[in-house]
Parts: C-alpha cells; structure tokens; sequence
C-alpha cells in the first residue's frame, strides 16, 4: 500500500531519472552487474556490506574519469509538504557508505577477495527544500542535495501530487508499483507522438494504469517541450545543480556554436522571498540564461557578509564549487567555465572570484524568505464571488515598495522618480539615477519588479491582473527609450 505522498515522490524520481539519462548517465537493471545488483519484489537493490539497499533510480555515469572508479548514483526524491529532515539524509548517508564497502566475492581462479570496482554517490531532491541539519549533515558527508523549491518548479510538484491522488482514487492503495513502472515506460518515450506505440506495448501495469501513466507523460513532456527546460549541472562538490533554461533552443543554439566549453559569468539574482542563480555568456550576456537554486546553507557560504575574511573565504568558495559546471546536451559534455565580470564594464576580471552580484553581501532577503512561512496561503482572490479589479491598493503599493528597498533599492529609487514625474522616466534619467556607464544595456532592470509582482499574486496578496510596476517603453525598436509606473503609485506617491 502507498500513499499519495509517497507515490508522488516515486513519479518525481522517475522524471528525475529521465533527466540523468539526459545527462550523462545510464540507468542500470540487474542485468548490467548481477554481482552487485539484484531485482526482488518491485524494485531494484544493491548489495552493500551488511545489507540490500533498494535503489529506485540508479545510474553510472558514461564518462570514465581517469585513475578513478567508474561512477554510480543514487537517486531519492520527495515530494512533501514540508522540508525534508535530517533522518533522509542520515539514511542517505548509511546506504552509500555500505554498499561502498562491499566487496565482490571470490572470483573463480584467484585467491584473493574481488576488488571493488565502483564508487556509489547518493542525491537527494526535494521539492519543498531542506532544513538546516539536514543540509549541514549532507555538506559534512558529501550527500548531494537538489533543492527545487522554487516557484518554477511548483507547477512539476503539483502536477505529479495531483497525478498521485488520481491513480490511488481510480486504482486503489496497490497501485504504486504498476504506475511507477508505466510511467517509467511511458516518460521515457521522448516524443510524445511515440506514445501511441509505448501504449499498445506496454505489457507491465494493467490497459487502465497504462492510459493514466500515457497522460501524465504527455503533460510532463508537454511542461517541458516550450521555452524553459531542465538540465543537471555536474560540480567539484557534493551537490549537483538543477539548472532552468529560459529559451532551451537559444542555449542549444549557442553551445553548439562553441563546442567543449563557454565562458560564463555567475550572478546572483536576489528577491525578498529567496532568489536564483544565474548563468550567462560572458561576452554575449543576451544569447542565453541559466538560472538554479542552492540550499540555504551554501547560499549563506557564497554569499558570506563583511569582515573581509569572510569576502575572501566567498571567493574561495565559490572558485572551489562553482569554477566548472558540466552539463550534457544532446548526449555531449559542456564545460561551462565561470570567469568574473565587472558589472560596469562588462569585461572579466584578472581575479574572477570576488562576490558577483554588486549587493550580493546584504543577506537581508535570505532572512527575510527564512522568516517567512513555508506553506503558500489561500489566494484571496478566489472563490470571493465577485471581481476586486486589477487596480493596486494602497496598502499593496506600500508592500511593495517596502520589500523592493530591500531586494533592488535601484528600481525602488527610478518608480518613486517616475512617478515624480508623473509616471515615465526617460533613458537618459536612468542612466544618472542608476551613475551606468553609457555602454551599459538596460535588459533585466524590470525583472527583480516582475519577480517581486508575481511572488505577491502568488501568495495571495495581489489581483493577477494588477499592472506591472515598471514597465519599459518601446518608441522605436527594440531599445528602451524610457519606463513607466502605474497611475495608482502615481497617486500613492504625491
């Protein structure tokens, strides 16, 4: 019998494993080393030292790394309503440490015991984040933590809850073997018109199940066939990275324009509730955008406050952790390699690991979002029978400005100057508000504003249809000629 909870954590581990198979890595049945890997019951498991561990994803990586055991991983994932705890990791921990001491038996014709032949990690993701023993715990011991808490994860998370609740309401409490096993079938067909075909083949999960798994597959293929995409970023550290791609054809595009490795400058892109890590090309910043986030605890190394030991002890973490990312596409290893960029000038810098962001030192907004509580509140905008209007209210305005000081005091400084002058600020303004260099674009100075908007509308707090707060004005062209603020912030502000 399972759970809704525990099934919707067993689908994510199935959409996270077509992902490694993506990226690098093979998964592998009982077939590829009977020695160490046996099927019993639904599942496979891993003979370790003292005991037999299920592994309900495993993959070894393709890639041979010089005078270093081949490499396997383990993959564990939760989908939860709360973070995951220190007792996951810990078990995490004990799995990966005893099916590393075992030991093959003897061989025919030798004396002496096998060698070991394999180096196992283990990967934990989690849709709902980490607490802090548990990161602590993981970075002490080399468990890898994926945190994909993040909105742009939500709509996966949801998806794959709702799917789990549908499958125990049509199928019964028994179903979770023959529903993870069709959409293992199912996900793995990577066109959604080959389907069909996996459908009238599919001979493991009864003709119902197999009609289930074939929608979900359809919606998460669908989730992941537009302008955004996945892909998992390999590091020299215990940790991998699930980067987000805002225009997957744009960054395919521009790696196989550059074979082997592109230079790439890392920013830090802060908001009161939390933020992202972003990637972009170092000379051609525009040609694509990477974003991923980091649980709290490495976030608090990287982005290390004054003294300046600590600035110093930032930088040598981040040259340490993040100097190297390897992520596949297409079946084919890239390097992206991390080079500092001078905000101002847009060239790299001769030492490339000071802080990245220009206010990355304030932890303000990490507090803030620590503070804040973890479950989503009742939007108060539904089921209200009637429409409040898309209109901001002053206490909303006031909301905003005062979480915008904080995340990107800029964009708070040009509306509260827009609206002064009765709603627009021209380029020119900008540039003195904001002291740019006159080589400097404006692309991005609407998005922490945009971020900010949504995470209000999110949370219940804001109309979806409220105006955005900066907006750019486009008289000719594709270049700003200037940006413009609400009527409502002009009232609020005079």
């Amino acid at each position: 019998m399972v759970r809704a909870e525990q099934l919707s954590g067993y689908l994510l581990e199935e959409v996270v494993a077509h992902l490694l198979q993506g990226s690098g890595y093979r998964l592998l049945a009982e077939r590829d080393d009977p020695v160490a890997l046996v099927q019993k019951g639904n599942g496979l498991r891993v003979r370790g030292r003292g005991a037999e561990h299920q592994a309900d994803a495993l993959g070894q990586l393709n890639i041979t790394i010089p005078f270093s055991l081949p490499i396997r991983l383990f993959v564990e994932a939760k989908n939860l309503g709360q973070k995951v705890g220190l007792d996951v990791v810990r078990n995490a921990h004990g799995v990966v440490h005893d099916v590393n001491e075992f030991m093959p038996p003897r061989a025919a014709g030798h004396g002496a015991r096998g060698l070991r032949r394999v180096q196992y990690r283990y990967s934990v993701f989690s849709t709902s984040g980490f607490s802090a023993d548990a990161q602590d715990f993981a970075l002490a011991h080399q468990i890898s933590l994926v945190d994909l808490s993040g909105s742009e994860w939500g709509d996966l998370a949801r998806l794959l809850r709702a799917a789990a609740d549908d499958a125990l309401r049509q199928f019964g409490p028994d179903v979770g073997p023959s529903a993870r096993s069709a959409l293992r079938g199912a996900i793995r067909s990577s066109e959604p018109a080959e389907l069909d075909d996996f459908f009238s083949e599919q001979v493991d999960a009864p003709p119902l199940v197999a009609v289930w798994a074939r929608d979900l597959a359809r919606r998460i293929l669908r989730s992941k066939s537009g302008s955004e995409d996945i892909f998992l970023g390999f590091v020299d550290a215990p940790f991998l990275l699930a980067l987000r791609a805002d225009d997957t054809d744009a960054f395919v595009r521009h790696v196989h324009r550059h074979p082997g490795s592109v230079r790439v400058h890392i920013s830090y892109e802060r908001s009161p509730l939390g933020g992202d890590w972003v990637i972009e090309d170092v000379k051609r910043p525009d040609s694509f955008r990477l974003t991923f986030p980091l649980p709290g605890v490495l976030e608090r190394v990287l982005l290390a406050t004054p003294p300046d030991e600590l600035r110093r002890e930032a930088s040598f973490a981040k040259k340490a952790l993040l100097s190297t990312i390897v992520v596949y596409v297409d079946g084919r290893p890239v390097r992206l390699m991390y080079e500092r960029v001078d905000a101002r000038t847009g060239e790299p810098w001769a030492d490339s690991f000071e802080p990245v962001a220009e206010d990355a030192h304030d932890l303000t907004p990490l507090r803030v979002a620590a503070s804040r509580p973890s479950t989503r509140p009742k939007p108060m905008f539904e089921d209200e029978g009637g429409d409040p209007g898309g209109r901001w209210e002053p206490d909303q305005i006031r909301e905003f400005l005062d979480l915008l000081h904080v995340a990107a005091p800029l964009q708070e400084r040009l509306i509260r100057s827009a609206a002064s002058r009765g709603g627009y600020i021209s380029r020119g303004v900008v540039y003195e508000i904001a002291h740019f260099e006159p080589d400097r674009t404006l692309r991005g100075l609407t998005r922490p504003t945009n971020r900010l908007r949504r995470m209000m509308i999110d949370g219940g707090r804001l109309h979806p249809d409220a105006s955005f707060p900066l907006k750019t004005r486009y008289d000719r062209g594709v270049r700003a000629s200037g940006f413009e603020v609400p009527p409502e912030f002009v009232e609020f502000l005079e």
